[in-house]
């Protein structure tokens, strides 16, 4: 986990070592409260981690900040500019610039077509698969 290190992990077994503390975790299951409910979401939500993406030109759908913010909650990163560690090219109506780097680079570019389709992937392999990378 970025930025989690020993004295977090440290703090996480002696919390767990404390009786209290897991009587009071006891008591919420025993009151229904549900505890493992977000362990799948945060499972799915690594399904970018690794890539990084570049927008360019215009969506028709989405805006480019909602694009944005999808592939951040996916643990993928969004860059401004084209560069050989750039790993796929989102590109729109009106590209410029990026599109022609990114095709000089090789990078992979997709549309948003395809990008709602990474969207729905459930793994990191599957998105992988789906970009042939």
């Amino acid at each position: 986990i970025p930025d989690f290190g020993d004295i977090m992990a440290n703090s996480i077994v002696d919390f767990f070592k404390n009786p209290n503390n897991i009587e009071i975790i006891d008591e919420l299951r025993k009151l229904g409260v549900n505890v493992t409910s977000m362990q799948k979401d945060a499972i799915e939500l690594v399904t970018f981690r690794g890539l990084k993406f570049v927008l360019t030109g215009s969506l028709g759908n989405i805006t480019r900040t909602a694009a944005s913010e999808m592939i951040e909650a996916r643990q993928g990163t969004v860059s401004g500019s084209v560069s050989k560690n750039t790993n796929i090219v989102i590109a729109g109506e009106e590209s410029g610039s990026k599109l022609k780097k990114a095709q000089e680079l090789g990078i992979k570019i997709i549309d948003e077509r395809q990008f709602l389709q990474l969207i729905d992937c459930k793994t990191a392999e599957d998105v992988r698969a789906l970009l042939n990378i």
